[in-house]
């Protein structure tokens, strides 16, 4: 059985009348952890292809992403020139294709058959 991340083990509680979780810092805290507890978790379970088993490089927090760049947390900009197939024809944060994606979410967000 794949053991889940701490994050991802428990969903807030929700008031069944007002469909609303509670505010807690402590449950914020535990579903959206900080950037280095998430790099952390990347560099302790994690493999990344084409990278070393043994010696993993680093991995480093991306902050924005437009066209072929990526911003980093500390600022830095960097040309992604290692795209999936999506990211390299179309670009990061397009914005005719996330209009696209919002339009159809407010039409019709999830199915499920069966």
């Amino acid at each position: 059985m794949q053991r889940l991340a701490p994050w991802l083990r428990r969903r807030p509680r929700v008031e069944p009348r007002l469909g609303l979780r509670p505010s807690s810092a402590a449950v914020d805290a535990e579903l959206f952890p900080s950037t280095a507890h998430v790099l952390c978790a990347d560099r302790d379970k994690l493999w990344h292809p084409y990278t070393s088993v043994a010696q993993p490089g680093p991995v480093w927090a991306v902050d924005a992403a437009c066209g072929a760049e990526m911003k980093l947390e500390d600022g830095r900009i960097l040309l992604d020139g290692m795209a999936s197939w999506w990211c390299a024809v179309h670009g990061y944060n397009v914005p005719e294709l996330n209009a696209a994606v919002e339009a159809q979410l407010k039409s019709t967000a999830h199915i499920m058959f069966g």
